[in-house]
């Protein structure tokens, strides 16, 4: 029980580390994807979700092979596909929800989170979190926001 709990908040980690990556490299998308806000919000969010199947599996893998060597019950590998992939989605949105860094809202929503660390509770945010991600995406003032590296880059 434990292993796979440590095993499905590894993931979730991974999966907020990735949707941080992507925020990052959004801001830089904009730039030459031709794309419109809510566009490239879709691309974003479709990567990341690549992203966390992706972990989901290997961890369900993981705790397959626990569950074999152990004689453990194989519901112990559902309850650790439920325990990545619910806080892996709740904590995607949040990830993209601080397209513009981490606000107080933001901090406090975090927060909230993290002591929610409840599953039912999770799957109600998840959508709540989307919704509130793709209003911010929609709008986003990407020349307010650049990446540091392109507002002090030379003029060619």
């Amino acid at each position: 029980g434990f292993l796979i709990s440590m095993l499905s908040f590894m993931g979730t980690a991974i999966i907020f580390a990735m949707a941080a990556s992507m925020i990052r490299r959004a801001r830089y998308l904009w730039l030459k994807a031709g794309l419109d806000r809510r566009r490239l919000f879709m691309t974003v969010e479709a990567l990341c979700w690549r992203i966390m199947l992706g972990v989901a599996v290997i961890l369900l893998v993981m705790a397959g092979l626990f569950c074999l060597l152990l004689g453990a019950p194989a519901l112990i590998v559902a309850r650790a596909g439920l325990l990545t992939l619910v806080p892996g989605a709740a904590i995607l949105y949040l990830g993209l929800l601080c397209i513009q860094g981490w606000r107080l809202p933001d901090i406090l929503v975090g927060t909230v989170y993290a002591l929610l660390y409840l599953i039912t509770a999770q799957a109600l945010l998840i959508p709540v979190f989307r919704f509130w991600a793709r209003s911010r995406w929609d709008r986003i003032d990407w020349l307010r926001n650049m990446p540091q590296q392109v507002l002090h880059r030379p003029a060619a």
